[in-house]
């Protein structure tokens, strides 16, 4: 005959087991499931506080960089076009680039000036340039994790992002100025998709 004092004893300890419990008496840890999509349906990228204050603040270089580009499109000073848009591209974004240059010399620069824009004018002012400067580019991540923490997709947005900037400093010579405008207005669709489809928040 079948002892079921055992039987029970083993059905209280598979019960145990499954629902988590512990042996001396800790409450269970329940971890509730994080959503993987926003209220408006973007996708939730979830990073650490270091990582999401890195983005922003190569965000905020990047649209420092936009509009010294749409600027310099606007007054056609092709020297900056080439400048500005060759610190926006692969290479100049590589922590190293896309910042602020602190210098001198002919284009457009946000600095000193006495033209009729504030030392915006092509060739009139001196100062704050865009070009190389130290760690604002749109980088890796400085061994934060990022290659490892963002999908394919996020940085299938920003490399054609970049490449794009690098072709339209190399036609910013000799191509007509519209032309430029064009590829510029049709590169920063992929800021506008990227957005639309992903989110930040913290782990």
């Amino acid at each position: 005959m079948r002892n079921p004092i055992n039987k029970l004893t083993l059905v209280l300890l598979l019960s145990t087991v499954l629902s988590g419990g512990v042996s001396n008496g800790e409450t269970p840890v329940v971890t509730e499931a994080r959503p993987a999509l926003s209220e408006d349906g973007r996708e939730i990228l979830y990073l650490s506080s270091e990582q999401r204050n890195h983005i922003r603040t190569q965000m905020r270089s990047f649209l420092t960089g936009v509009q010294g580009l749409t600027e310099a499109i606007a007054y056609e000073d092709r020297e900056a076009i080439a400048e500005i848009a060759a610190g926006l591209g692969p290479h100049g974004m590589q922590g190293q680039g896309g910042g602020m240059r602190h210098g001198s010399g002919e284009g457009m620069r946000l600095g000193e000036g006495d033209g009729q824009h504030g030392g915006h004018a092509p060739g009139e002012g001196r100062g704050q340039g865009m070009g190389h400067g130290q760690n604002r580019g749109m980088g890796n991540g400085g061994g934060m994790g990022l290659m490892r923490d963002l999908p394919d997709e996020f940085f299938g947005f920003g490399r054609p992002l970049h490449q794009n900037f690098k072709a339209i400093a190399d036609m910013a010579e000799t191509a007509d100025i519209k032309e430029i405008q064009t590829a510029f207005a049709d590169n920063l669709n992929n800021c506008v998709a990227c957005h639309n489809t992903f989110t930040a928040r913290d782990k």
